[in-house]
């Protein structure tokens, strides 16, 4: 869809509805500028009991401020962590996972939950669903043809909004089973790497 809507202010109470089957994850940002605290901080206060990961190639430095309930994963060990530290899924663990982009705001979090009834509305070979990050956002569907034999990767335009690949400012919602049958779910630059190894499955 073009716009998420109609957006409607949400009470705290409402949220909790839904909230237990989301985690919001966020591995697209910079070590050494970012807006991680700021934005999870949001997140946090739109929807108390939110689930957040933050995934990094090793510990950021300098260190992000994250909220208590935030978790941050590092795909690096150091010598005394334990290897279920290091994996992801050991602690998105949901129904269903939001990858966000850095400074993303979620300003009316009943967006969240209209956001999966409408995934869960959609036929059996819609796999995810893309939604941009305000009303202004202007998202681009284009086919993406990779061969992995030949290590050719092709994009082409198309009139479908069922599309391979999404050019923009968006937010990707899709099932947690389905995120981790990927080879390497988290790797950057997303969401690049994300469409090239979904438009194999």
């Amino acid at each position: 869809p073009e716009n998420v809507h109609p957006r409607h202010k949400l009470n705290k109470k409402s949220a909790y509805l839904w909230s237990e089957h989301v985690t919001f994850v966020f591995r697209e940002y910079e070590d050494f500028e970012n807006r991680m605290a700021t934005t999870t901080k949001n997140i946090v206060e739109a929807v108390p009991d939110a689930q957040i990961a933050v995934i990094s190639d090793s510990l950021p430095y300098p260190p992000i401020d994250l909220p208590p309930t935030a978790k941050l994963i590092s795909l690096q060990l150091q010598p005394d962590d334990s290897v279920k530290m290091s994996r992801p899924e050991n602690v998105i663990t949901s129904k269903y996972t939001i990858l966000l982009p850095d400074a993303v705001v979620l300003k009316y979090p009943n967006d969240v939950h209209k956001m999966i009834e409408f995934h869960e509305s959609q036929p059996d070979e819609v796999k995810m669903t893309v939604w941009p990050i305000d009303t202004h956002s202007h998202l681009h569907c284009v086919g993406l043809n990779f061969k992995l034999k030949q290590w050719t990767l092709q994009y082409f335009p198309t009139q479908s909004k069922l599309c391979d690949m999404i050019f923009g400012q968006f937010v990707i919602l899709l099932r947690t089973d389905d995120l981790f049958s990927l080879s390497e779910p988290f790797q950057r630059p997303i969401p690049e790497a994300f469409f090239i190894q979904t438009s194999l499955r």
